[in-house]
């Protein structure tokens, strides 16, 4: 490799802990120490333009110091004597100087306080760079999605709600922690916050939407398990995302990628461009990002279908005909594929809905990072991008019920699909903005930053192929329009099925400002104190089209429009205290107020203990709130003058319209809810680390979260007496309509396990090799629908108890090569709370089965400035199984819908600097 370009720097004299902090943030390195190591050590004033390793020799000459390099980005500092070096309060270190290896990078998210060390209270999961590039996935979302106790919301799942909705008003793709839900998830991109998707969901809240990230711009993503609101704030219940960007890349480079399945279709291109480069004082940092992704429906696939006859189930597929006498005859125009070989006329939706969205995707980003005056560094950012999606839903269907024409035609009623509109389409369009800047700098031994930033996202989506419910009773009452047409008028098309218009917009501004340094020096180490402020203003603008919000869309909810703003501050302070030179203590207080909201602080505290010289305990306890989001601050969307049926009402004789003993005949109507409040939970880990120091590093904790006062659709139709408020009634005392709304009605209990272990051999005459292992087991899932109820055990039916992610590499040469393996558990079959019916168990069919995915990389890079990859996705092309009926033949935020997946990428570096 080249020799590091050179950087300026600008580093005051002084102390040396605070002047080694600055050469770090200068140079874009890491360097690690003891704390002790550096106590009392003072170091001259260094401003000059060197190279990252001179600056570092020049700053540490007369301190009788040295730094040994352990790979292109790490610095471990050392005693120039002979001796036994002293040890970190989080790890251990080594006597003799470490060897010239490519040890993974050290970071550290879920602390204000810099942590030098291996370890942290909480723990820490990072996928690098190096594991991005070969696990051969195209999108951030398919690479979290996968990575274990981690939870998929696939697109075409969140367009619909969770099946909610037949009407497709959105298309986000979003991963969730620990089977909590995206509303206990906080993702980060470098550390801040940035604006949610634009459209609503009332099933899974404010999302953020991964299909604004592209991977290509992505260095690593780290994930902390565990409580974090301490730290970070609202939202951090179940942990924190943090998406860090690309900053410190020298060199340029060209990649393409094209991939395709071993059926020819699925096909995605992505081109990215990066180049990194010193302008003057400063570096920066350019690139673009250009994806195409084809559309893949269900008909492509066999196994997917709602008819699940062949294994012994229910056939879930609609059947279409009139009611003639009570019985289902069939439509003199049934067309094929509905038409069987029996003469049953069947409609199977499954094979019209999308399995993967047809996507087009353009992003750029920009950062630039300059020294100034005064040893304080300038950073900024600005990331655009621009995503077009479009997805396919089954024809509109459902029982109809017509007026006769005016010539006397008779039209049953009975199940109808309306075949002549074609399939729902729907076309979003999502842009994302996101903009930051700051400086940094230090005052003697403390480091301070303010940092600004701006983000926004905004949806527009066109969804075709609906029906107008009143356009469709007008023009069948005036001869126009009559089932069954092979032929559609056009004026007659667009007037029954018009074009729908729906969007959103969030905003989020946040200033930050964050001090850290030594308070106090105690006999084993400094007590470290981290203390700042944020100010956060969050917006959201929705605009659904008119039949959206007045009900008028068959088999679609009402949507209301909003115009919502809200003022969010918070303070924080966070310690960082070694009790014993093997026992460090954190704390961490968050006070935040929230426009509409009292004040809440949230507690953190976490211990680490070293039993030995390389067995490390660690355990914490937080505790986590979180206010309505804007979201939930309206009526959710629902179905607008309709009727339903109503379970277990007060009386015998409560209900106006008594539909039998224990149901009654109810209005179904939305409504918003003043009185939500917030959410809080309790979250405890504890855990091993063990680290021999050979290049193993092993690490077992438990996760435990409570989290009450949940904020949860209140289905009143399900238990009438559980929600007093939802009635409606009517002049004589009886009920006759019901509100659904959002309401503190859940409460969850979470108990899990986790595993990070990785192993990297030492270089030989074979290469070297590297196995990492991470796993999950959720141990139980517990979860109460209302308070009183009882609480239902979840856990293996929504998600597997156990999941985990493998992988084996071999570098020899020029040539590296990964396999990989995913384990996915089985799945129960059935509703949680309830047992196995008895025709599941008479086929065999209780349990959907777990499966092992392998897939495999190959790299080389003997070509100059080549890199070339071939990367084969699910090499024992496995079709998905599941059992249960109503997911149409596959989990859809876990299962791999295309089989047998070739990728191939060739990347072309212009400076041999590049890394």
């Amino acid at each position: 490799m080249a020799t590091a370009a050179a950087v300026p720097f600008d580093i005051g004299g002084g102390a040396l802990d605070p002047a080694l902090r600055r050469w770090a943030r200068q140079a874009g390195m890491q360097i690690m120490y003891a704390p002790e190591l550096v106590a009392g050590r003072r170091v001259h004033s260094l401003r000059a333009r060197l190279a990252p390793a001179q600056a570092l020799q020049q700053l540490l000459q007369g301190t009788g110091l040295a730094a040994v390099k352990v790979n292109a980005n790490t610095y471990i500092l050392r005693r120039q004597e002979p001796e036994r070096p002293a040890r970190s309060r989080t790890m251990p270190v080594a006597a003799a100087e470490p060897p010239m290896t490519e040890l993974p990078a050290v970071y550290i998210t879920g602390s204000h306080i810099p942590r030098l060390g291996l370890l942290g209270s909480s723990p820490l999961t990072i996928v690098s760079r190096e594991q991005i590039e070969s696990s051969g996935y195209s999108s951030l979302f398919d690479l979290l999605r996968v990575q274990p106790g981690m939870n998929g919301h696939h697109p075409v799942d969140v367009s619909s709600e969770s099946g909610m909705s037949y009407v497709p008003t959105g298309a986000a793709a979003a991963v969730s922690l620990s089977s909590l839900g995206p509303r206990a998830t906080l993702y980060l991109v470098d550390g801040r916050r940035i604006a949610s998707y634009g459209m609503v969901s009332s099933e899974l809240g404010a999302l953020s939407d991964l299909n604004s990230i592209p991977l290509s711009l992505v260095e690593r993503v780290e994930i902390m398990r565990g409580g974090a609101s301490a730290i970070y704030g609202a939202d951090a219940m179940a942990g924190v995302v943090n998406i860090v960007l690309r900053h410190d890349y020298e060199g340029s480079e060209v990649a393409l990628r094209h991939g395709i399945s071993s059926r020819g279709d699925a096909a995605q291109h992505r081109l990215s461009v990066l180049s990194g480069f010193q302008a003057g004082a400063g570096h920066v940092l350019l690139s673009a990002d250009r994806v195409q992704r084809q559309a893949l429906s269900g008909d492509r696939r066999s196994w997917r279908s709602y008819d699940r006859s062949g294994d012994g189930l229910l056939d879930l597929r609609m059947p279409l005909g009139a009611s003639v006498d009570g019985a289902i005859a069939a439509w003199p125009y049934c067309r094929a594929p509905q038409l069987q070989p029996d003469g049953r006329c069947m409609l199977d939706s499954a094979r019209y809905g999308s399995l993967q969205p047809q996507t087009e995707s353009t992003a750029a980003y920009a950062a630039y990072q300059r020294p100034l005056a005064g040893g304080i560094d300038l950073h900024a950012s600005l990331r655009l991008t621009d995503v077009r999606q479009r997805l396919l839903s089954a024809p509109t269907y459902g029982y109809l019920a017509l007026p006769d024409a005016p010539s006397g035609e008779h039209f049953p009623d009975g199940n109808y699909a309306f075949l002549e509109l074609g399939p729902v389409r729907s076309r979003s369009h999502a842009r994302s903005d996101d903009l930051s800047l700051g400086v940094a700098g230090a005052l003697d031994d403390w480091n301070w930053t303010l940092d600004m930033s701006w983000s926004r996202n905004e949806v527009d989506n066109r969804i075709t192929g609906t029906v107008d419910i009143a356009a469709l009773v007008a023009a069948t009452a005036q001869g126009r329009f009559r089932p069954g047409q092979d032929i559609l008028p056009a004026g007659v098309r667009n007037e029954i099925s018009p074009m729908l218009a729906t969007g959103g917009q969030a905003r989020q501004r946040v200033f930050s400002a964050r001090l850290d340094g030594p308070l106090l020096a105690l006999p084993h180490g400094d007590l470290q104190l981290a203390m700042g402020a944020e100010a956060r203003n969050e917006s959201l603008y929705s605009r659904p089209g008119s039949l959206l919000r007045e009900g008028q869309v068959a088999l679609s909810d009402s949507y209301s429009s909003h115009d919502l703003s809200r003022d969010t501050a918070s303070l924080y302070a966070e310690f960082s205290l070694p009790l014993h030179r093997r026992l460090l203590a954190d704390a961490a207080w968050r006070l935040d107020r929230s426009a509409g909201y009292a004040a809440r602080l949230s507690p953190k505290f976490g211990l680490q203990w070293l039993l030995g010289e390389h067995l490390t305990l660690r355990g914490t306890y937080g505790g986590g709130y979180r206010a309505p989001t804007l979201y939930e601050l309206r009526r959710p969307p629902g179905y607008t003058n309709d009727y339903g049926i109503a379970w277990n009402p007060p009386a015998a004789d409560a209900c106006r319209w008594q539909f039998s003993e224990q149901t009654c005949l109810v209005k179904v109507q939305t409504s918003e809810n003043a009185a939500l409040k917030p959410e809080t939970s309790r979250s405890h880990t504890f855990g091993v680390v063990w680290d021999p120091g050979t290049g193993l590093q092993l690490a077992v904790d438990r996760h435990r979260v409570v989290r009450r006062h949940e904020i949860v659709i209140a289905d009143a139709l399900s238990n009438l007496q559980v929600y007093p408020d939802a009635w409606r009634l009517d002049h004589d005392g009886r009920i006759y309509a019901v509100d659904i709304r959002l309401a503190n009605a859940g409460l969850t209990e979470l108990d899990a396990w986790s595993l990070d272990a990785n192993w990297r051999s030492a270089a030989t005459d074979w290469g070297r090799f590297e196995f990492r292992l991470s796993g999950y087991y959720l141990k139980s899932l517990r979860r109460q629908a209302w308070p009183g109820a009882p609480a239902i055990e979840h856990a293996g039916f929504e998600q597997p108890r156990g999941s985990g992610l493998g992988s084996a590499q071999w570098r020899y040469g020029d040539w590296t090569t990964t396999l990989d393996l995913r384990h996915v558990g089985r799945l129960r079959a059935w509703r949680a709370g309830e047992s196995c019916p008895d025709y599941k168990v008479a086929a065999g069919r209780c349990r959907t089965p777990g499966y092992l995915l392998p897939g495999l990389d190959v790299a080389y890079r003997g070509f100059e400035r080549w890199v070339l990859a071939l990367h084969v996705a699910n090499l024992t092309d496995r079709a998905p199984v599941d059992y249960q009926e109503t997911d149409g033949g596959y989990r859809i935020g876990s299962d791999d819908p295309f089989g047998r997946y070739f990728t191939f990428s060739a990347t072309y570096r212009f400076d041999s600097r590049a890394h």
